[in-house]
């Protein structure tokens, strides 16, 4: 029975995309995670799928068994979102820390039936070449039909997935699966495809009862301890709303955000910083307003206050769920919502006396924006005279800061000293950083007067915690220490503060490993030119040394290495564009989508490219190929700088740049494919495609872990461009590959 390929490779193509997004944003909201984790999932995703490609070449006859695969897809999915959402809880509870190990086996575990179904067909796919087809020609289709499929999906996701459930998602991905399973097979009479079409359809039928609400075990979240009150899918993140007793906890992502009763922390947030100033009359928050923050700052004589937050449904559920006082508040003639990036807010030109920013502290690359020297810059043109800027990370009580911990607040005092003249820090468990161009009056006698004047109505704030917070003997204790550190250099392209930070969430659960990463981050940081000829010389020895190995099969491990780091470079360059885009325009949902499209599309346009090369130039097409890699991979270093410097043109820009590196990585797998194909052509496109995911695995899980965040997103681009032009300098193809042209 002869099989349509063109249907299971579109499907595949979407069917991967769509869930392996919707599957990383639960996983990171199951997990509190952040790109420490995203890398995590990102690596186990393609380490599962390409092991089942791998596998893939030792099942025959692959036309018998591509259909079953498919059509049972369906229940992989479903096994896969019950895997979420019941394992994940217990895993972990509302607020706990989750180690790597955690991490990393909660992640392989939810995706593998779903990856698993998912390789093994692109596999069996790559086996059912037509007669008389050269294996570059045939790998090109593969790689086209599939990233046809990818850019479908891609779309389909940025307008309508990313606000659907994970149910959803699972129901979209099994239909386009199992009807591709059906139309390759064709009309089945006998055998195997009609019970595992069965199986299947009964797995899309319980999807689809619970996507229609019918509560069906093994679909629904739990959160052990918690009553659920609402969950919602926003453009940005995964929102829930818990409850117990009379505390009502908001959640994004798995991280609490703030609860109904966090009145103690939103006085001494706000007034703090409000009594440092003489007469604050127009006001920027940039988040922690939602908490009970909007409404002390009411109680001083404001006239104006622009709220900035980030998510819209995040402000409709706090309206719903937060209370008859917010909802007051929000509806105060001096209240302004404002719905969108802060960063992008203060860029509009106003000024203000007092710019708060209320977002967590630096534990991830998006909310390190916040803290950098750029950032600061930006928040100095946006205060009127005498204004001033309050920023706040996490501390102790009793000031014994480790050596982690007093590096990071060494760095962010440091990116602040670097904008402002005048910085002054109240330290504590929540330390807070004032700048301002002109002295501040942060003395006891000072605060405690305009409390006084202002007549403040509080509960928990009074002049004993300002004599605490003002005590000279904790302040010369604090810069004592901070004097001893030497501080990073924290910057939108090189974000280093929140690697230091992931590194205090990750020390509790995993110590050795957190204390291993530091010592490697400051051996890098102090030589950043190190891991680019590094592997650059590792490259050329390699290849070197393969090449002498031999001619026939010892041949195709170079070939294959070839690819890996084509994937590796492809992905992990990926990633940098991706933060560049993030750091010029916030959170980049609306974006997002685009940019993968655009990088899915330049494999579509790459693949017959390198096709093009293997029939004009066999022998030096590998070499070919992998060395635009590294060219583009260079150019993405320039990219970044470009955008992250002129946001209005980031767009555009990163665009053409995710689709002419997309091109380069889709050449390169024919070209593999050729070379590969030494003695063993069927299988050739299948082994290609698992190097390929082979090292963007290793790609994921290193960029998102260390080299973004410690070689900035110009590093991680040169050292991959590094890497990629060591392996095209000794990459070629064996003299028994490239027949068939």
């Amino acid at each position: 029975m002869r099989l349509n390929s063109t249907y299971p490779l579109l499907a595949i193509g979407a069917c991967s995309l769509i869930w392996q997004v919707a599957s990383a944003r639960s996983i990171l909201a199951g997990l509190h995670g952040n790109e420490l984790t995203l890398g995590l999932v990102l690596g186990s995703w393609l380490l599962l799928t390409g092991v089942a490609t791998a596998l893939s070449v030792r099942i025959e006859p692959a036309s018998r068994w591509l259909g079953p695969v498919l059509l049972l897809l369906p229940l992989g999915l479903l096994l896969s979102l019950a895997l979420q959402q019941q394992t994940l809880p217990a895993f972990t509870a509302v607020g706990q820390v989750v180690g790597p190990g955690r991490a990393l086996l909660s992640a392989l575990l939810c995706l593998l039936p779903a990856c698993a179904p998912l390789g093994l067909a692109f596999g069996l796919v790559t086996h059912l070449r037509p007669d008389g087809a050269s294996t570059a020609r045939w790998a090109a289709r593969l790689f086209v039909l599939e990233s046809v499929g990818t850019v479908a999906a891609g779309l389909l996701f940025h307008f309508w997935l990313a606000y659907a459930s994970l149910c959803v998602a699972a129901l979209v991905c099994g239909a386009a699966c199992w009807l591709a399973g059906g139309l390759a097979i064709g009309r089945p009479r006998r055998g195997l495809p009609i019970p595992v079409g069965v199986v299947g359809a009964g797995a899309l039928l319980y999807l689809g009862a619970g996507v229609s609400g019918v509560d069906l075990p093994g679909l629904r979240p739990t959160t052990p301890g918690y009553q659920l009150l609402e969950q919602r899918s926003s453009p940005h993140a995964a929102l829930a709303v818990t409850r117990r007793g009379d505390q009502v906890l908001f959640l994004a992502n798995g991280v609490l955000l703030f609860t109904n009763q966090d009145h103690r922390q939103a006085e001494t947030d706000v007034h703090l910083a409000f009594l440092a100033h003489r007469a604050p009359r127009r006001v920027l928050m940039i988040g922690g307003g939602l908490g009970g923050g909007l409404a002390e700052v009411l109680k001083h004589p404001v006239e104006r206050v622009d709220y900035v937050e980030l998510d819209p449904v995040l402000v409709e559920l706090a309206r719903r769920w937060g209370g008859a006082e917010l909802r007051k508040t929000l509806a105060d003639r001096r209240v302004r919502v404002l719905l969108g990036d802060g960063r992008a807010v203060l860029r509009r030109g106003e000024r203000y006396d007092v710019v708060l920013v209320g977002v967590p502290g630096p534990s991830s690359a998006l909310l390190n924006r916040y803290y950098t020297v750029e950032f600061f810059r930006e928040a100095r043109r946006a205060l009127r005279p005498g204004g001033l800027l309050r920023v706040v990370i996490a501390g102790k009580e009793s000031l014994a800061l480790d050596r982690r911990m007093a590096r990071i607040h060494a760095s962010v005092r440091a990116a602040m000293r670097e904008v402002f003249r005048h910085v002054k820090v109240l330290p504590g468990g929540r330390t807070f950083l004032l700048a301002a161009r002109r002295p501040l009056d942060l003395t006891f006698v000072t605060l405690a007067a305009r409390l006084r004047e202002r007549r403040l109505e509080t509960r928990f704030l009074g002049e004993t915690e300002l004599m605490d917070r003002t005590l000279e003997l904790k302040h010369e204790h604090y810069h004592e220490l901070l004097g001893s550190i030497r501080p990073l250099a924290n910057t939108d392209l090189h974000p280093a503060v929140y690697f230091r930070e992931a590194l205090s969430w990750l020390a509790p659960t995993a110590p050795a490993l957190a204390r291993g990463l530091g010592r490697a981050a400051d051996r890098l940081q102090a030589h950043p030119w190190a891991p680019a000829a590094t592997v650059l010389l590792l490259g050329l020895g390699w290849g070197l040394l393969r090449r002498r190995a031999g001619r026939t099969g010892a041949s195709r491990t170079p070939a294959g290495m070839a690819m890996a780091a084509a994937g590796l470079s492809g992905l992990a360059v990926e990633l940098a564009l991706l933060l560049a885009a993030q750091t010029a325009r916030g959170v980049i949902y609306h974006e997002i989508g685009a940019l993968l499209t655009a990088f899915m599309a330049g494999l579509a346009v790459g693949a017959p490219a390198g096709r093009w090369l293997v029939a004009r130039s066999p022998r030096r097409a590998l070499q070919l190929s992998v060395g635009a890699v590294a060219l583009t991979a260079a150019a993405s270093a320039g990219a970044t700088i470009v955008a992250v410097r002129h946001p209005g043109a980031a767009l555009p820009l990163l665009l053409g740049q995710m689709l002419a590196l997309g091109a380069a990585v889709g050449a390169t797998y024919p070209a593999a494919s050729d070379a590969l194909a030494a003695g063993d052509r069927p299988r050739a496109p299948a082994r290609a495609y698992a190097w390929d995911l082979a090292g963007a695995a290793l790609g994921a899980l290193v960029a998102a872990g260390i080299a973004l965040p410690v070689l900035g997103l110009t590093g991680v681009c040169l050292t991959c461009g590094a890497l990629c032009l060591g392996v095209a300098l000794t990459a070629r193809a064996p003299s028994t590959a490239c027949q068939g042209f």
